[in-house]
């Protein structure tokens, strides 16, 4: 980097403020806001969340520990969020110093909003260069750039497999349980690797040619780093142990995947072209056959991707998350068919069976995976909209008007089922009413009637507690007595107009009968 001027003396000035040592916050505490982001718009569960702000807190961490006077990435990326997308290093030596010194404080705070959006902002190839970068997987990347980019991902977040099941039938395969133990973990360790692992030597060669081989169907090579990804799910495993019997068998995985000699034997075992899982055949193609990118399902050799041979319900979720994201649809619907079959009620995965079959040009399908999602979940608004997408690409207009009113009666905010509305002539609702008033609407009724209050009692000074009674229905106060008071002494016609002004607050209508509350004034002594 370069030394560039100064930012204007104002913004500078903030900003040393701002993240001076003494209000940069303690290394190793996480930020809430980086955290609810990854929950609301990566759609992570929030233990999930924590552990991957834990992961980027660390690789900050580190490279806060090497120290050094030099600017790699990173730091040139914590100085972007520091001082300005097109702030320098500094104008002169002392000013390249301590923006320095700021950089490696920042580094070892850890993740916040404003690094957020400058590490993972949008971008060609922006989740493979971050699982790159940060050593993460591809989907906890879709959250970050989700995260730092306000955009909800389409896909919930899913844990990479944790290669049980992979464990599970190399054991049924006769396999030592210590070597199915070691194939697994050093497997799907190697599958999370990719892209960092993928160097220029023999063994990322034969990465490379594996990624292209399993599981098939996509040239994309963000799509089948998406697909290894997802884990050492059985039935990649065992496609990728197929292909490495044309390219040098048991040597070729100790090679590529540092197992130990008896491991990468009893791998290739297991994987023998001739054993191989059948896959099961593909469902009937949907009323429409004009193929999207990738999403026939097939490559240019006809090859078809392998949906594992399994009950386990978490790998077939996996393996739809991972075909959806290649844009392997109809594979996709197949996974997740086995899905809702092994578990009826799971309203994610139907909901996620109903975009696969929207993706497969299945309107139809999509509606009834969606259909019953709704019924599975009915307080989730998105499952309605969903459904209502599937019911206007079926020519179902009337339905689909009824599944976005449901929504907007869920959520009265969900601006994109207020839009289908409109856009199709349904009448919106009206907005739902609360069960009782809120705090913010209880302090704008009572708040304007302090000043009546107090011109009840010109000479008192103290506290006065008002015991209030709010009729749901009307919104009205039905009741108002004086709870308690201190400071001076209130007699009996000051009490009743005091009482008479606050019986004269009006509430938003709510569906409760009546509502209590409690509610103080604080009235100045005269002076």
């Amino acid at each position: 980097m370069t030394y560039r001027p100064l930012l204007p003396f104002l913004a500078s000035l903030v900003l040393v403020s701002f993240l001076s040592p003494v209000a940069a916050p303690v290394a190793h505490a996480q930020d809430a806001g980086v955290v609810q982001r990854l929950v609301n718009q990566g759609k992570m569960p929030q233990a999930d969340a924590r552990a991957l702000v834990r992961k980027i807190d660390a690789r900050m961490a580190d490279n806060a520990r090497q120290g050094g006077e030099s600017y790699d990435n990173l730091r040139q990326a914590t100085n972007r969020a520091l001082f300005g997308a097109q702030a320098g290093p500094g104008a002169n030596r002392g000013e390249y110093t301590q923006r320095l010194q700021q950089v490696m404080q920042r580094l070892r705070s850890g993740l916040d909003l404003a690094t957020l959006q400058v590490y993972f902002s949008a971008g060609r190839n922006a989740a493979v260069m971050c699982a790159h970068r940060w050593s993460v997987t591809i989907g906890e990347c879709d959250a970050l750039i989700a995260a730092a980019t306000l955009t909800p991902v389409a896909l919930p977040y899913l844990a990479p497999d944790d290669g049980n099941a992979l464990q599970q039938q190399l054991r049924e395969a006769r396999v030592n349980r210590r070597y199915a133990r070691e194939i697994a973990s050093k497997v799907g360790e190697t599958m999370l690797g990719v892209p960092g692992v993928l160097t220029n030597d023999s063994r990322g060669r034969t990465l490379v040619a594996l990624l292209d081989a399993c599981p098939g169907g996509t040239s994309d090579r963000e799509a089948q780093i998406r697909a290894w990804h997802v884990g050492p799910a059985p039935g990649l495993v065992h496609c990728i142990a197929g292909a490495l019997h044309a390219r040098g068998g048991a040597a070729a995985a100790q090679e590529a995947f540092g197992l130990s000699p008896r491991a990468a034997r009893a791998m290739m075992e297991w994987g023998e072209p001739a054993a191989q899982v059948a896959v099961a055949p593909p469902p009937p193609p949907p009323p429409n056959n004009n193929n999207v990118r990738n999403g026939n399902g097939r490559n240019g050799n006809g090859r078809t991707p392998q949906v594992t041979a399994t009950t386990d319900v978490q790998t077939l979720r996996r393996q739809g998350a991972s075909l959806m994201r290649a844009r392997q649809y109809p594979a996709a619907v197949q996974a997740y068919t086995a899905a809702v079959q092994a578990d009826q009620s799971h309203a994610p995965t139907f909901a996620a069976l109903g975009a696969a079959q929207m993706a497969a040009r299945n309107p139809a399908g999509a509606a009834m995976a969606l259909r019953k999602a709704t019924e599975l979940a009915p307080q989730n608004d998105a499952y309605f909209v969903g459904l209502a997408r599937a019911l206007v690409q079926n020519n179902q207009n009337a339905e689909a008007i009824a599944a976005l009113q449901a929504a907007v009666n869920i959520n009265y905010n969900n601006m994109e089922a207020r839009e289908g509305l409109r856009h199709l002539g349904g009448e919106v609702p009206d907005p739902p009413l609360p069960e009782h008033p809120a705090r913010d609407q209880i302090i704008a009724a009572m708040r304007p009637l302090e000043a009546g209050v107090a011109g009840c009692a010109p000479m008192f000074g103290g506290r006065v507690t008002f015991h209030v009674v709010i009729q749901g229905e009307s919104g009205h106060v039905t009741a108002a007595s004086l709870e308690s008071h201190a400071g001076g002494e209130i007699d009996p016609d000051t009490q009743a107009c005091m009482e008479s002004v606050v019986q004269s607050a009006r509430f938003p209508r709510f569906t409760r009968e009546s509502f209590e509350i409690s509610y103080p004034y604080a009235i100045a002594a005269p002076e």
